[in-house]
């Protein structure tokens, strides 16, 4: 109990997106070497980063528990939601960290009706009214729900092996909820209401997903959707359960424990862990949330496991397994037949002497594709086994691979770093291109601070020829001189490079340029869907040389 939404949006809805799954790997130094795994000392650190998180959300249902017998359960939901909240603002504070979550003040609003309110008080009433470890398995269905919500609402996709996940996990949760006979249906309310509220949060994940996905301030983010959903669940309970039957020593340090424990330390230890790259490993251990809330229920509360929860228990946790699985096995870079660690490659990118760095044309014809598939800044499977066997027909290597996606990124930095410094915009979409091909936030920054020995190869984009005919999809963010890109200025530019801007409505064109792939509205992904190329907007300056920032 307490994930975030940020968590999931940096590895559980990751699940769903852009066909194979792109968790950002375990953190490696750069080094000179190409290791298969990282330093021991840094995977020791995230692991025990994830084990104190998944710890800190399965051994609170028991205190949860005991807390709910004198404590009405939106009462003791809303409390030590707002405790959690205040101690991670107050946490930003003591850390002069960012204190305002860096988005619209809407998605906090989202967040805290879905996430806090309807999520926690639903597990607190299946806590209170169903039992501990019965709310932890079904409440821990959120992930799956995520996932298929991305897909039915985002447009995100699935392997056939993730499906198969789901399907076993959500079949897992129904058998928990089922109490009667085959037919007619007869579901518990009471699991029924804990379903809702992981539906609830899936609802919200998705829901404000485009608005935060490349913005905002993951820490103050939860905490303000905690301090805003916490007094509207003590409301609630004022209005409808009553005041609680005592309020003693005992019941503040269950809340406190329940509260810091519980809520603020595992996101704080989850958060420590995806800094440090460590989203696939953390993710791996979702499982155990409710492993450890039912098996610390069963001796602390006397909640014996019937059959039917422990069938269901391993069907949730098995299908959460294998979707996880494979979110850890289908990255852009495993796909490729990359190895994970790309630093080798892109440590040497500035040596000129490098006979590697001389391209023939298979080289240049594999990197010519694997930008084409990145010009939206999204990959999918198609696009990943295409590379593949592009590579295998071509007698590409996997060192060859590996070598060729580091000069890609490097490329990359060289670009942005022409005019002498990289705008916020400029390291963002770095930051995207890098964790797509498998790199943390720590890498780039790396290839940044080297950015000024690195020979530029001229491969990060390829260059659109004479006559392409292109659509503006905006609002665009491109700046000249600190000052936006006019729609004019645009034309301008790209017909100085030779191309025709489409301004018409029914207009064919072979390249749509747009800020973001989220931001494209109903024409635009119809055009796309007939055969339109999309580019994000640096990417096609770049394939035409524009002095763009």
């Amino acid at each position: 109990m307490g994930r975030s939404v940020w968590g999931y949006l940096h590895a559980v809805q990751q699940i769903a997106q852009r066909g194979p799954a792109l968790l950002v790997p375990s953190r490696r130094p750069m080094s000179t070497t190409a290791p298969d795994t990282p330093k021991r000392s840094a995977h020791v650190i995230i692991a025990v980063l994830g084990l104190g998180a998944v710890l800190g959300w399965g051994l609170v249902y028991v205190p949860s528990a005991w807390l709910v017998e004198s404590w009405p359960p939106l009462f003791a939901a809303g409390t030590r939601v707002a405790i959690a909240g205040a101690v991670l603002l107050i946490a930003l504070v003591a850390l002069r960290r960012p204190f305002l979550p860096g988005c619209s003040w809407s998605v906090v609003f989202i967040l805290a009706a879905t996430q806090s309110v309807v999520l926690y008080g639903a597990s607190y009433i299946g806590i209170a009214y169903g039992g501990a470890g019965l709310t932890s398995v079904l409440q821990n269905t959120d992930p799956l729900f995520v996932a298929v919500l991305a897909v039915l609402v985002l447009g995100e996709s699935m392997s056939g092996r993730q499906w198969l996940g789901m399907a076993i996990g959500l079949l897992g949760a129904v058998v928990v909820a089922w109490k009667g006979p085959l037919w007619p249906p007869d579901l518990d309310p009471i699991s029924v209401v804990v379903i809702g509220g992981a539906i609830a949060w899936a609802v919200g994940t998705v829901a404000v997903a485009k608005r935060i996905r490349h913005g905002g301030e993951p820490v103050a983010i939860a905490g303000w959707q905690m301090i805003v959903g916490g007094p509207v669940l003590v409301l609630l309970s004022v209005l409808f359960e009553g005041e609680p039957t005592a309020m003693g020593l005992e019941e503040i340090g269950l809340i406190l424990f329940i509260a810091i424990v519980g809520s603020a330390l595992p996101f704080a230890f989850f958060y420590l862990a995806l800094a440090r790259g460590g989203a696939s490993t953390v993710s791996s251990w979702f499982l155990l949330v409710p492993v450890v809330g039912v098996l610390t229920a069963w001796p602390a509360l006397g909640e014996t496991p019937s059959l039917k929860l422990w069938i269901g228990l391993a069907m949730v946790c098995g299908g959460l397994w294998i979707v996880f699985r494979n979110a850890q096995s289908d990255s852009i870079v495993r796909g490729m037949g990359v190895p994970l660690d790309l630093t080798a490659s892109v440590a040497g990118a500035h040596d000129h002497a490098d006979d590697a760095r001389v391209l023939t044309d298979a080289d240049r014809q594999w990197v010519a594709v694997l930008s084409e598939a990145l010009d939206d800044r999204r990959i999918d499977q198609h696009e990943v086994e295409e590379l593949n066997r592009l590579a295998e027909t071509l007698g590409l290597s996997r060192a060859r691979t590996e070598r060729l996606a580091g000069f890609f990124m490097a490329d990359h930095v060289s670009h942005a770093l022409r005019d002498g410094e990289i705008s916020a915009a400029e390291r963002s979409d770095l930051e995207r291109v890098g964790t797509l091909l498998g790199l943390t936030v720590e890498h780039v920054d790396e290839l940044i601070d080297m950015g000024d020995t690195v020979e530029l190869m001229g491969i990060a984009v390829s260059h659109l020829p004479e006559g392409t005919t292109a659509r503006f999809c905006w609002p665009l963010m491109s700046t000249v001189g600190g000052v936006a890109v006019t729609p004019e200025q645009a034309q301008a530019m790209a017909e100085e490079h030779g191309l025709k801007v489409v301004t018409s409505l029914f207009g064919k064109a072979d390249v749509l340029v747009a800020a973001d792939i989220d931001g494209l509205g109903a024409l635009d992904r119809l055009r796309r869907r007939r055969g339109a190329r999309l580019m994000v907007e640096r990417t096609f300056w770049i394939s035409i040389d524009a002095d763009v920032d």
